[in-house]
């Protein structure tokens, strides 16, 4: 198949030039084989994160888990989603932990674990989750990001700065390491609150 998974936008390029393109892979993999459940998932994410059409998202969705039921990127994909809706967070734990039991040692299915914590306002457990995945991966940045966002849910801002600044120290984009020391810099211990916060948290 011509990974119509691997041209997704959330992981760079143009959304204005990837988005036709990963469309345009995942329907072409349906005409070669209609058995095929990642050009339904491919699909799904872009309509939901970048077309905003929730319903067609879900439908394809379903159409991949009807496919292939266990296939663990899927349901990681779906419950991320999902997550992002009001009032869904606990499907999306439903669907996530379905992922983590069919990948336990996947970091991007831990990673959305402890986001779809987080988006359930479920701090401590988004904490623990990503303590975990940062230990057992040492250089995977996204851990710390999760880490970030959960202890601003909990307005611990001096840890939001530290995990902000190792993040940017494992992404290796000047970007996320100049957010951090602008974080830094904008923190007044006096009345312990942050200026700005990079990833908005509910």
């Amino acid at each position: 198949m011509a990974d119509a998974y691997a041209v997704l936008p959330d992981y760079g390029g143009s959304p204005i030039e990837d988005i036709p393109k990963s469309n345009a892979a995942a329907r072409k993999a349906l005409e070669l084989d209609p058995t095929l459940a990642r050009p339904h998932a491919a699909m799904g994410y872009t309509k939901f994160r970048h077309e905003w059409d929730f319903p067609g998202a879900e439908a394809e969705f379903k159409k991949a888990l009807a496919l292939d039921p266990d296939d663990a990127l899927t349901h990681g994909w779906y419950a991320e989603n999902m997550g992002t809706i009001g009032g869904r967070e606990q499907e999306a734990l439903a669907e996530v932990n379905r992922a983590r039991q069919l990948d336990p040692l996947s970091p991007v299915i831990g990673f959305d674990l402890g986001n779809i914590h987080i988006l359930a306002r479920r701090y401590d457990e988004a904490i623990t989750v990503c303590k975990k995945l940062a230990d057992a991966n040492p250089t995977f940045a996204l851990a710390h990001e999760c880490l970030a966002n959960a202890y601003g849910g909990k307005k611990m801002y001096p840890r939001v700065i530290a995990e902000w600044k190792t993040y940017g120290k494992l992404s290796g984009e000047r970007t996320d390491s100049d957010y951090a020391a602008a974080l830094e810099e904008g923190f007044r211990p006096g009345d312990g609150r942050v200026l700005s916060t990079k990833a908005s948290t509910p």
